[in-house]
């Protein structure tokens, strides 16, 4: 008899597969069928854009940010694409895709976008016209459907114990006795006595604890103290969300704090520069990955989107067992 475990796991990844394709043909039929114009009023699509600046970033990335070509108008529209979102790069002129790469962040009349080292973007002209059309996100997909079969099998690992817990209907799990807890102070005086009950039972459990309460009842402000107790303690925290506008809500509040942390988000070249260009790209990369590592093993919290939070990206350069403690905020929203 198959376990709740492998039964959910089997599940999911049936749904995961159904909105994949969903996603993917939705995505198809409005490339293939409408204009940009009308994929503009849709949302999913900035028209009539120039090359505002561009730069190497970390692992060698190339960041280009895009402006309205429109200099009376320099406010870009109303759009839903965002930060983490996949986008292709489309010349006006000509609906041939010149690369596709990741947005880093939206303003009001900007979009930057980063492109992997091996797209070929030197010859894009800072006079030529573009446009973005967001794509269906098939890393999201890859990477829930790992975490799903990781699942099914980290059993008999050391989250396993977690993984029994979260599918019981009851829980044998003992809180930690720990005197100090009665004396505790609180780096934030304003909490109720709800919030000061809700750091204690965080602080006490070996495993697991949840914090629920209706909205505005101050739970986000409760996790902000309770990550500063566990830092507090000596513990390295990996605190998650499920949007990057609600791990930047977390990165504000623990910014007020100053707790040492780190978010887990031209001219025509001629041919022996782009070589050269490549070369260094390479260079920068193996150099910026040893800099992360860096910067990653000295931070007390390091602040993700559930997504992100995977092995495949910059927490790879972590060893295994490096967090003492994880958080997530709006935890009910991630299914």
């Amino acid at each position: 008899m198959s376990s709740p475990v492998d039964l959910f796991c089997r599940k999911t990844e049936q749904l995961l597969q159904l909105e994949k394709e969903a996603e993917l043909q939705e995505s198809r039929f409005f490339q293939r069928n409408v204009s940009p114009k009308l994929l503009e009023k849709r949302g999913i699509c900035l028209y009539k854009l120039v090359i505002d600046s561009r730069k190497t970033s970390l692992y060698g990335r190339q960041v280009v940010t895009f402006k309205s070509s429109n200099v009376n108008r320099p406010e870009l529209p109303a759009t839903n694409i965002s930060s983490g979102d996949i986008v292709g790069l489309h010349e006006v002129s000509s609906p041939t895709s010149i690369g596709s790469g990741i947005v880093l962040k939206v303003t009001l009349a900007t979009i930057a976008v980063a492109f992997d080292q091996g797209e070929e973007l030197s010859t894009l002209g800072d006079d030529s016209r573009y446009y973005l059309v967001r794509l269906a996100n098939d890393v999201t997909y890859k990477v829930l459907r790992r975490a799903v079969s990781k699942l099914g099998s980290d059993r008999n690992t050391r989250s396993g114990r977690l993984i029994e817990l979260t599918f019981q209907a009851h829980s044998d799990e003992v809180a930690l006795a720990n005197s100090s807890l009665d004396r505790l102070t609180y780096f934030n005086s304003q909490l109720d006595e709800s919030q000061q009950a809700a750091v204690k039972l965080a602080l006490s459990q070996p495993r697991l604890s949840i914090i629920h309460g209706p909205p505005g009842t101050g739970k986000s402000t409760t996790l902000v103290e309770t990550i500063r107790q566990f830092v507090a303690q000596g513990s390295k925290v990996l605190a998650c969300a499920p949007s990057n506008v609600a791990v930047d809500n977390l990165v504000l509040r623990l910014a007020k704090a100053k707790k040492k942390m780190r978010q887990s988000r031209g001219t025509p070249v001629s041919q022996s520069v782009r070589q050269e260009l490549k070369s260094l790209r390479k260079e920068l990369k193996t150099r910026s990955e040893e800099a992360m590592k860096q910067v990653l093993k000295g931070s007390e919290v390091i602040l993700s989107t559930l997504t992100s939070a995977s092995d495949d990206g910059p927490l790879r350069l972590l060893g295994e067992g490096h967090f003492d403690v994880v958080v997530i905020d709006e935890c009910s929203q991630v299914a």
